[in-house]
């Protein structure tokens, strides 16, 4: 349990941030008269501790730990059978209202040559335990952002590239601006307005053919030596796809009522999973 936040989402990144962050406080310590040379990072001993900072909170989302607050836990595939009634195994669960969280998934960018070479998503960065070298991250929303910068600071070279002319394009441009400067100030190339055109090459040594953000003319490549893996994080999609079938079985009421909650395509990273009900 614990859904996204816990195990690949929030918690590991946070985590993570906070080992880059001393890393650089490190680097910037000489104005305030601490003179010390450039931080060794181990990167397997900063992954074991995003892994500690997950044990650490997983008790608090456990089936134990919910069970004993008064909650039924149950651990099977849901279906609804009728507009009050959810079937769960041998379970069957009515209810006047339903809460349908069931998280979200990478959805990976459709780029030609991006299934022939191996590439990371937030789901299988944290397990890593070996930096790599130079790390291409297609996406930079917030998740891209994060682990841009928490890579940089950690010592691997960071290409950042992104379809909008600037960063964290949903956010305010004035602080994307100052933020952006910060990330081109830790060293991390930025590639805005570009998109990638395509993706050739092996782990170790990943090619990627950039376009302008408009398609029609190409910007440049980027040669990763050394880059092991390209991190495709552009956005997620909602999980849940038998919400459709609602509909396809007549509970049209409930398949619209669902998706008022369901937002398909636009659930947020931070996901947590709840079932809700009474007998």
């Amino acid at each position: 349990m614990g859904g996204d936040c816990l195990n690949v989402g929030c918690v590991p990144s946070k985590a993570l941030l906070h080992v880059a962050h001393t890393a650089s406080l490190i680097r910037h310590a000489g104005p305030l008269g601490i003179s010390v040379s450039e931080p060794e990072v181990d990167y397997a001993g900063a992954m074991a501790h995003v892994r500690r900072a997950i044990e650490r909170i997983e008790p608090h989302d456990s089936q134990e730990r919910f069970e004993g607050l008064g909650v039924r836990v149950i651990r099977d595939t849901g279906r609804f059978i009728d507009a009050r009634r959810v079937q769960a195994g041998d379970a069957r669960i009515r209810a006047k209202y339903f809460v349908i969280a069931t998280g979200s998934a990478p959805a990976v960018p459709a780029i030609p040559g991006l299934d022939a070479v191996p590439f990371l998503t937030n789901e299988t960065l944290f397990s890593r335990t070996e930096a790599p070298r130079h790390l291409a991250i297609i996406g930079a929303g917030p998740i891209g952002v994060e682990m841009a910068q928490a890579h940089q600071r950690l010592g691997c070279q960071v290409t950042l590239i992104e379809a909008q002319p600037r960063i964290l394009p949903r956010d305010d441009a004035e602080l994307s601006a100052l933020l952006a400067g910060h990330l081109e100030a830790d060293g991390i190339d930025l590639r805005l307005g570009t998109t990638v055109a395509a993706v050739s090459g092996k782990a170790g040594n990943i090619r990627i053919e950039l376009h302008s953000g408009d398609g029609t003319a190409p910007a440049a490549a980027v040669s990763c030596g050394g880059c092991q893996q390209l991190h495709a994080r552009v956005k997620r999609r909602a999980t849940g796809g038998g919400l459709v079938r609602l509909q396809e079985e007549g509970h049209g009421r409930s398949a619209r009522r669902a998706r008022l909650h369901h937002r398909s395509g636009k659930v947020p990273l931070v996901a947590h999973p709840c079932e809700a009900g009474e007998d």
